[in-house]
């Protein structure tokens, strides 16, 4: 029949809405491919890992903020090539930064967009070229109340990718 027809619909109410801190920690990790020359047999990977906590509150439905500190790892601190083509990294120790976060967590059913800005703070390799601000992009796959997967972009300078990470 192509007569029009009356729809019934059930309209579900989602529970009230109760703002609430959170407690958060979580790692990821990934490969970053460091280019010092043109030449792409000068091209090398390096890991790229961080660990994260953060107090974050969920402070409506759709929203949650988080402030937070990084423990993070590049493989690729200190890389280049000298004059006679042999390449040079910071030692292992050296590779390690301390850092702090604000950011923002957009939630859209359990998946969540987002952004934040930090600051290293500590850095076991100085580098002038490398600046201490740094951001990350991403996604948030919330699987429950407690666990999630994500991948994010890092980014220095607001425009350039450092890495790409995945993590839960």
């Amino acid at each position: 029949s192509l007569a029009p027809s009356e729809v019934k619909r059930r309209v579900k109410q989602p529970p009230p809405f109760r703002p609430r801190w959170e407690f958060i920690a979580g790692g990821t990790g990934g490969i970053k491919n460091v280019i010092e020359r043109r030449e792409p047999l000068t091209r090398d990977n390096y890991w790229s890992l961080n660990a994260t906590t953060a107090l974050q509150r969920h402070f409506y439905r759709f929203g949650k903020i988080a402030i937070g500190t990084d423990l993070a790892y590049d493989g690729a601190t200190g890389v280049r090539i000298d004059e006679t083509d042999a390449r040079w990294c910071a030692p292992g120790g050296q590779r390690w930064a301390l850092g702090v976060y604000g950011g923002y967590e957009h939630i859209i059913g359990r998946f969540g967009a987002l952004v934040q800005v930090g600051e290293n703070v500590m850095r076991g390799f100085e580098d002038e070229r490398m600046p201490r601000f740094y951001e990350r992009f991403g996604w948030r796959y919330h699987i429950n109340d407690r666990y999630w997967t994500t991948i994010v972009i890092r980014a220095i300078d607001g425009r350039r990718a450092d890495a790409l990470q995945f993590g839960i």
